[in-house]
């Protein structure tokens, strides 16, 4: 074989190669998407798979219940407002998602969750009084303040997500609505 045609047959063989290469990484898993959609930083995830560098994530539920205490109170309804749980226990700097359900039917129960650090949820909750409807009734101080839903309207189901704190303890959380705080209120144990 002469040097032109095993040059040829080298040159041939190459652009096989190259050209079954070029379309095995530009094909996609997805067959909805186009090969010219598909970026350079594009990661693909198995959410089955564990890995030891990720957060755990801990959801939990949290209701509002009852309304405001009349003169004249129906049989089996909930005589003043609360939460459904005074306490909730969450992993040192796990991701805390909570969805935060208000169940009250009156008008004047709008309703939050503020988490505080141990102590603080009272003055938080009269800081948020002087802030008012525009703030959410939440000041604005990182110090107290770890987190703070938006305000749930009566019926409405409202989603927080934040990072516990990294120290085992004890911290407040409670509803800065102004007034609710008196009854509102609870603890984060952070383990």
């Amino acid at each position: 074989m002469n040097f032109l045609a095993k040059k040829a047959g080298y040159t041939t063989t190459c652009l096989a190669l190259s050209a079954v290469l070029l379309s095995t990484g530009c094909s996609s898993d997805n067959p909805t998407q186009n090969a010219g959609e598909r970026t350079k930083d594009s990661v693909v995830v198995d959410s089955k798979s564990k890995q030891k560098n990720m957060q755990p994530v801990q959801e939990i539920t949290l209701r509002t219940v009852g309304d405001e205490v009349k003169e004249e109170e129906e049989e089996g309804k909930p005589r003043h407002k609360h939460y459904d749980q005074d306490t909730i226990e969450v992993k040192a700097g796990s991701v805390v998602k909570l969805t935060l359900i208000n169940e009250g039917s009156e008008q004047s129960m709008i309703h939050n969750i503020v988490f505080t650090r141990a102590g603080k949820s009272t003055q938080v909750a009269l800081a948020g009084e002087k802030i008012g409807a525009p703030g959410n009734f939440v000041p604005a101080d990182t110090v107290r303040v770890l987190a703070a839903s938006p305000l749930a309207l009566p019926g409405q189901t409202v989603h927080l997500e934040f990072t516990a704190p990294k120290e085992p303890g004890f911290f407040d959380f409670v509803c800065t609505y102004p007034q609710h705080y008196k009854e509102m209120k609870g603890v984060m144990v952070v383990k």
